[in-house]
């Protein structure tokens, strides 16, 4: 399963290389590394090179650079995305050994982060990942959408620890209705209201 690293790394990404021999490895690099919180709102896609040089990355950043790094040791490189209608997508690395199926994640929520290869399908994988990524946040926004009584890109949620602030700019209707459903979402122990409403 060993290939050898190809020559258009410079010596430090050889050296680096050298050393990430396993999915294992990768993450605990990764894990070292502080997230990638994109600073000035400016959205990144930094390669291999570009997380080494930056020495931070962000959960596609660090799928690509699983995959770089895995693929000079044999294993194939798969990337596996979770859209979410909130817009907090997540994209993980993942690889097959032993028969079983893990993977090779960095995330702000610890949760996200890779799974041991001990799962028989990438579906039974990707399942693993439903409970901490579909969070307080996630089943709101759900909740308003499967309630269909206002535009759910219009209410922007924020929890922590329980309570919810809702935003936007938005009428009193639907202001009342997200509040509504907010309230009555399993977990939610406060809402709090931050709403514009049109003059």
């Amino acid at each position: 399963m060993k290939k050898t690293p190809v020559p258009f790394f410079n010596a430090r990404e050889r050296r680096l290389l050298a050393q990430l021999r396993t999915p294992l490895m990768v993450q605990r690099h990764l894990n070292q590394l502080p997230y990638n919180n994109e600073p000035g709102g400016r959205a990144t896609l930094r390669s291999f090179r570009g997380v080494v040089r930056h020495g931070c990355a962000h959960c596609l950043e660090a799928a690509l650079f699983s995959a770089v790094a895995l693929e000079q040791h044999g294993y194939p490189p798969l990337v596996l995305s979770f859209e979410s209608i909130d817009e907090l997508d997540h994209v993980i690395f993942v690889y097959r050994h032993g028969g079983r199926w893990g993977s090779v994640a960095r995330s702000r929520d610890p949760g996200l982060h890779g799974r041991r290869p001990v799962f028989a399908t990438p579906r039974a994988l990707a399942w693993s990942y439903v409970e901490p990524y579909v969070d307080l946040t996630g089943r709101i926004k759900a909740s308003f959408v499967t309630a269909n009584r206002f535009n759910a890109n219009q209410v922007k949620v924020v929890t922590e620890r329980g309570v919810v602030y809702l935003m936007g700019l938005v009428n009193k209707k639907e202001a009342d209705d997200a509040t509504d459903i907010a309230r009555r979402t399993p977990g939610v122990q406060k809402v709090v209201r931050v709403f514009e409403y049109p003059s």
